[in-house]
């Protein structure tokens, strides 16, 4: 089988390389994926595909195919369904061999991940019975109501298939202005339509392989510390098992969990469960866990030391078996992405290693499967490889086809691979990060953006190359341009164990931009940068930080850009910030950030300004829920009555992070015309520049 793949796939992966640098343009970096999903129906007869309209190509339709007309090179559409602006479709499922399930996701801003909106529809394969079930559709239509009444319900996800009637699925909803989930059985063709459960204030429920709520976890309302129940097999009754699950306490006394983490799945067993439990190492890092409250165990299969799993990118972080009732590997991210075995007699293994040895990417998932595992949708991709999606058939021969391109105006000699790299704070943390130089021309010297990822808690810089993501998209915006991109993991970022984490807490000012300073210093030290060619740049956070950096170290970044950032930490807590409204968001607040009005004012950017030596680019949306425009006028009066060199870009209609392909456009042509004339190639008195 090997081998056969390997023929197969030699004319449709040889990518042509260049000796030449090639300059790509920014519009092709910042164009929306051509094709985002696809996924096999049960049996394999359908294949469901996420993909740009034809006449509209900021917006997605799903799209439905006989597999057989792709295997013959005669594409036979059955179905189509529309989305609107700003929608995708973030989750979509078979609920049998014949119909399929959408939930429509929106995006408010460039820097956000889509968010479902609440609604979920079915679509026959052929066209036929499209039905509005919950929420609203892409129409913004309403959606059926619960049991009679006038409450609406809003999709959350698919708790579970129900085999033995075809057509109806278990799913997850909340009522309007409610924070407690609950259950639903839901027949997509006849309506009926009731609830079978309820969980827990602000958390989730999770089903077993037979279809029946068995977990749920969430919050204390007066307490907002984590909960997690579990209901035994032939049981109706709830048995806490917080002290089983949740570690209390962290490092520097907070509470460990400050949200609930949601187990991943049942086992095979239908007992135990699995789950990204902390473990009692060094730093405190995730780890791989079976449970099993029936006999208040806690088995620990899998631990790094360094890294947590459940970080593993754009990767499935977590391998299913073909039957989906047991994990046989799993992912986690200490440099480049490393898939660990668990079960190396497993056929989704089996044919996972296969793949990896026959196609030419570094990183391969198997995203869609048949029920028998006959078929397979693969996705392949890398740092400096665009993903591409091929259909693997097990019969009557092993076969791999070329599906598509998700950005086939992207080739490897437009990207720039991601060097893995280590080095010590200045109070000894060991930071990891990546460096991403040109592809081609010198390696030393070089004028270096040090990019700061936004968040902070919680989310970190990724390895790979992912078109929607911004942080990504940035990176090689930038090395296609000629820069070199060092973009550290600062203390506080996610995917390094918990005590990582708390180090960030309530250090926004000081040792979190210290982290990034000592990045820049590295790369002097290592002769890659020009010590008077450094920029800071970020978004969100990443914002707040080349301000506040560019300000604590005057004599090390030469220009800083803010990119939707956070200036004023008291407005951000003053309930101006869409996170301050709500109580979890304030509890949160309060343990990263403090609350000491004195301390805030101190790392906040704009009561920093006479520091300020470097010219700033400021990029902001008037629409901005998470960095309110209050805190990017303030920064810009600051500024300007400094007397500082000040350049800004203002979108009225944009949120956190601007959305519109022009808009980025834009955003990216000011950012690179920006950064050639205080740092690039043609900057004059690069020695004293803003200084």
């Amino acid at each position: 089988m090997r081998n056969m793949i390997r023929i197969c796939l030699t004319l449709a992966l040889c990518m042509s390389t260049s000796a030449m640098a090639h300059v790509l343009p920014v519009s092709k970096f910042v164009q929306f994926p051509e094709y985002r999903k696809a996924i096999l129906s049960p049996d394999g007869t359908y294949l469901a595909v996420v993909t740009t309209q034809p006449k509209h190509k900021q917006r997605y339709q799903l799209v439905v195919l006989k597999t057989s007309s792709i295997l013959s090179g005669k594409l036979k559409t059955t179905a189509r369904f529309k989305f609107g602006e700003r929608q995708l479709l973030g989750q979509v499922f078979w609920v049998n061999d014949h119909r399929l399930a959408g939930a429509p996701a929106e995006y408010f801003g460039g820097f956000d991940h889509p968010y479902l909106n609440g609604a979920l529809f079915a679509i026959n394969a052929d066209g036929s019975q499209a039905k509005g079930l919950m929420g609203s559709d892409s129409s913004g239509q309403l959606g059926y109501r619960t049991s009679g009444s006038n409450k609406l319900v809003f999709y959350v996800g698919l708790l579970s298939h129900i085999w033995q009637d075809k057509n109806s699925i278990l799913v997850e909803g909340f009522l309007p202005s409610s924070n407690v989930p609950n259950a639903y059985r839901l027949d997509t063709l006849s309506d009926r339509f009731f609830r079978v459960g309820t969980g827990l204030y602000g958390g989730g429920l999770l089903a077993d392989h037979d279809g029946n709520v068995r977990l749920k976890w969430g919050s204390g309302q007066k307490t907002g510390k984590p909960i997690i129940k579990y209901k035994p097999l032939h049981s109706n009754d709830w048995k806490n098992i917080t002290s089983l699950v949740y570690m209390d306490k962290g490092t520097q006394g907070e509470a460990r969990e400050i949200e609930p983490t949601p187990p991943i799945m049942f086992g095979p067993d239908n007992k135990s469960f699995y789950f990204p439990a902390i473990s009692a190492n060094s730093n405190f890092t995730r780890g791989l866990y079976s449970i099993d409250p029936t006999a208040d165990s806690k088995k620990l299969l899998y631990s790094n030391s360094d890294v947590d799993v459940g970080y593993a990118g754009i990767s499935n972080s977590y391998i299913k078996s073909l039957d989906r009732r047991s994990l046989v590997g799993l992912r986690d991210m200490p440099g480049k992405i490393n898939t660990l075995v668990l079960n190396g007699h497993s056929a989704k293994i089996q044919l996972l290693a296969a793949l990896i040895q026959s196609i030419r990417h570094e990183q391969i998932d198997i995203t869609s499967w048949t029920k028998d595992g006959s078929k397979a949708i693969v996705k392949a991709w890398g740092d400096d490889q665009p993903t591409a999606f091929y259909l693997y058939s097990a019969k009557p021969k092993p076969s791999l086809v070329l599906l598509f391109r998700a950005t086939p105006w992207i080739t490897t000699k437009d990207l720039s691979p991601q060097a893995p790299i280590t080095y010590k704070s200045r109070d000894g943390l060991t930071i990891h990060g990546y460096l991403t130089l040109p592809r081609n021309g010198p390696r030393k010297k070089l004028p270096l953006v040090v990019y700061v990822h936004g968040g902070p808690y919680g989310v970190r810089y990724d390895w790979g190359f992912d078109a929607i993501d911004f942080d990504s998209v940035a990176t090689q915006i930038l090395a296609n341009h000629g820069y070199a991109v060092l973009a550290p993991n600062y203390r506080g970022s996610g995917g390094y164990g918990v005590k990582f984490e708390d180090a960030g807490y309530r250090h926004w000012g000081d040792t979190m931009q210290d982290d990034l300073a000592d990045a820049a210093k590295w790369a002097i030290k290592k002769g890659i940068a020009d010590p008077h060619r450094i920029c800071i740049l970020g978004g969100s956070y990443g914002g707040y930080a080349a301000l506040m950096s560019a300000e604590l170290f005057p004599d090390l970044f030469h220009c800083a850009i803010g990119y939707s950032g956070v200036y004023d930490l008291p407005l951000i807590k003053s309930r101006a910030s869409e996170i301050s409204r709500y109580a979890g968001g304030r509890r949160w607040e309060n343990i990263v950030l403090g609350s000491d009005k004195k301390t805030l004012r101190e790392f906040s950017p704009v009561d920093n300004v006479e520091k300020l030596k470097a010219p700033v680019l400021l990029i902001h949306g008037g629409r901005d829920q998470i960095a309110p425009v209050e805190g990017y006028n303030e920064m810009v009066e600051a500024i300007k009555k400094h007397g500082t060199p000040l350049e800004t870009l203002y979108e009225r209609d944009e949120g956190h992070g601007f959305y519109q392909p022009a808009h980025r456009k834009k955003a990216w042509q000011d950012i690179l015309g920006f950064l050639g004339k205080y740092i690039g190639p043609d900057a004059k008195d690069v020695a004293t520049n803003g200084h």
